[in-house]
């Protein structure tokens, strides 16, 4: 186990896992014992180590500026207890849990054990039945057609692996030193994976990955890419107490493609150290290195746009209520209209009363007048107006005409339908790379060297550009910022050389995708290019200033500019300065419609200023 034995070609510096040694004797009771000792060990030392994050002023003043909990913020002010409370808490007992009971109980049946002649591999073979089982509790009784269709999926899951069956070859070269081997249908490509007792790493082939989603996800659920080829190498390697290494590494060029025009495309190149992140829980330390070569991505647009658009609908709740009805009806039967009339010489006289009252009511107030002259003696006598009244009122027309009542009716709006387009988005980045450094005890985190490569990142629609990102393109391609947190809720960030970036946004290439009308799309988003600039100082520094009325970013040192072609003038933040922003409700519509879209509100103020 190792690059070399699992890429096929030498990766020499680093490797990654432990490397291959001769296998000893072990047992299924062995073999269990060391899947829960070292899975415990590891991840629960993993945690301990994560408790750095819970403590971290970084993270927690980081928590309160996007938190727009005010009645919360004022209960912890006023109560001093509440300030211990975690923003962040990490528990990694469930994954623990999850994994080892997959491992132990649900791949590693004793059940379905075979041993070779000399007790040096054990073989599994994954058993449906275990395997599908549904474990969950409902949560109350199950209606028929649930049911149903729970005996239909573990049916489809019985089938699928039935077809594709599992095998499990575990080994072991060491005391707890345990080394797995799995794949699916005899297929070559094995998912492998080394659980010993200072390390565990997988070694995961992409076209593994394929056939292994297919034993759980139907064909007709998720199509899967044509090609998927590649190797990546995992690893956690403990190097004392809750303190890791986590390291990964491509060890075969990954390509994922498919023969049809518009499917995902994914290609990045083979790379021995692309990424590692070190956890020292006792230093209170996370250093890692991200170092990506050429990214070329492109997925459906199709798939993309779909996104954007809600797919379910939505019912929506209106409240009525007769009210207008009510008063009309009241008018009439209350008016000296109808009570001139004489049936006798004006049989038309309620129809004269009627005009302009709408047909429902006219309706129901001529059934009315007819009914009080149709009430018979023995109830109501002819000149007793208000018995023949109160019998008349009693009609369930009249009530629901000419008698207060409310009601709610529920609407199904459904979803508005996605355009159809065409093509591929296509994502260029020339690389991605930087440094990463966190500091709980000086409550810091630092970006270093971050940088896209030598190019800008280029996002398009087939040959249609619609986002690139510039980064410094003057300073080498490069930034490093550094994030302080102070104990009052404040917190500094320091570019170094400087920030200099521009986002060009042209969707008005696709304007389909988003609006009915071209003219519809915001100028922001159809043709801009938003500039943000921070420099005029070795270390320009913004602040965020948290007070009991408002928080307010602060130019420390240096000078802020952000600016668009489709601006007159830039914003610019000099040093000392805080952004503010103008009344928007004291700015007439002509004004506010010639305002930038998302800088043109912004300016300069005087900190502290009301």
């Amino acid at each position: 186990a190792g690059e070399e034995s699992m890429a096929g070609e030498e990766v020499n510096d680093p490797m990654i896992g432990a490397p291959e040694g001769e296998n000893i004797s072990i047992t299924h009771e062995l073999a269990i014992e060391s899947i829960r000792n070292n899975l415990s060990l590891h991840i629960d030392e993993i945690d301990t180590a994560l408790d750095m994050l819970e403590d971290s002023r970084v993270v927690d003043n980081i928590a309160e500026l996007f938190s727009d909990d005010e009645d919360e913020d004022e209960e912890t002010s006023e109560n001093p207890e509440d300030h211990d409370e975690e923003v962040l808490e990490i528990d990694l007992s469930d994954l623990r849990d999850t994994l080892i009971e997959i491992l132990t109980e649900d791949m590693l049946s004793e059940s379905s054990l075979s041993i070779d002649e000399e007790s040096n591999i054990l073989t599994y073979q994954i058993v449906p039945e275990i395997v599908c089982a549904n474990d969950e509790e409902e949560e109350g009784e199950t209606t028929p057609e649930e049911r149903q269709e729970e005996l239909q999926d573990y049916q489809d899951c019985l089938r699928r692996i039935e077809a594709n069956p599992v095998t499990i070859q575990v080994s072991a070269n060491g005391d707890q030193k345990l080394n797995l081997s799995i794949t699916v249908a005899d297929q070559s490509d094995a998912l492998r994976i080394q659980i010993h007792d200072d390390l565990i790493a997988g070694f995961i082939p992409l076209q593994f990955v394929k056939s292994f989603i297919k034993v759980f996800v139907d064909e007709e659920d998720l199509e899967m890419p044509d090609t998927m080829t590649g190797l990546i190498g995992l690893e956690a390697r403990r190097i004392d107490a809750a303190h890791f290494n986590l390291r990964m590494a491509i060890l075969e060029d990954i390509e994922i493609n498919s023969d049809e025009s518009a499917a995902v495309k994914f290609q990045l190149a083979r790379a021995a150290t692309p990424g590692n992140l070190t956890l020292n829980g006792p230093a209170k330390l996370i250093e890692g290195q991200l170092n990506l070569g050429t990214i070329n991505f492109e997925l459906p647009w199709q798939e993309i746009v779909n996104i954007l658009y809600d797919d379910e609908g939505e019912t929506r709740t209106e409240c009525f209520d007769n009210t207008t009805d009510v008063a009309t009806c009241n008018v009439i039967l209350a008016g000296d209209c109808l009570n001139s009339c004489d049936s006798e010489t004006e049989p038309d006289c309620p129809t004269r009363c009627f005009e302009g009252v709408e047909g429902h009511i006219q309706e129901t107030l001529t059934n009315f007048l007819s009914c009080l002259e149709t009430v018979p003696e023995s109830d109501c006598a002819t000149e007793d107006r208000a018995c023949r009244e109160s019998r008349c009122r009693e009609d369930g027309s009249f009530r629901a005409v000419c008698e207060y009542r409310s009601w709610c009716e529920e609407y199904y709006e459904p979803p508005e339908e996605a355009p159809e387009v065409e093509g591929n988005l296509k994502v260029f980045m020339e690389a991605i790379s930087g440094g990463l450094i966190f500091d709980a005890n000086e409550h810091t985190v630092e970006l270093k060297e971050m940088t896209l490569g030598n190019d800008s990142m280029r996002v398009q629609v087939e040959d249609a550009p619609i986002i690139e990102v510039n980064l410094n393109p003057e300073d080498n391609r490069k930034v490093s910022i550094l994030i302080t947190a102070n104990e009052n809720g404040n917190f500094s960030l320091q570019v170094s050389p400087l920030l200099d970036m521009s986002v060009a946004l042209t969707l008005e290439n696709v304007w389909e995708a988003f609006v009915d009308e071209r003219e519809d799309l915001p100028q922001v988003l159809a043709n801009d290019v938003l500039g943000i600039k921070f420099d005029g100082s070795d270390t320009p520094t913004l602040e965020l200033i948290n007070s009991d009325d408002a928080s307010e970013m602060r130019v420390a040192l240096g000078q802020l500019t952000l600016s668009s072609p489709n601006m007159t003038d830039s914003v610019v933040i000099a040093e000392g300065m805080c952004m503010g922003s103008e009344d928007e409700d004291a700015l007439s519509e002509e004004e506010r419609d010639n305002r930038h879209e998302l800088f043109g509100l912004l300016m300069s103020v005087e900190c502290g200023a009301e």
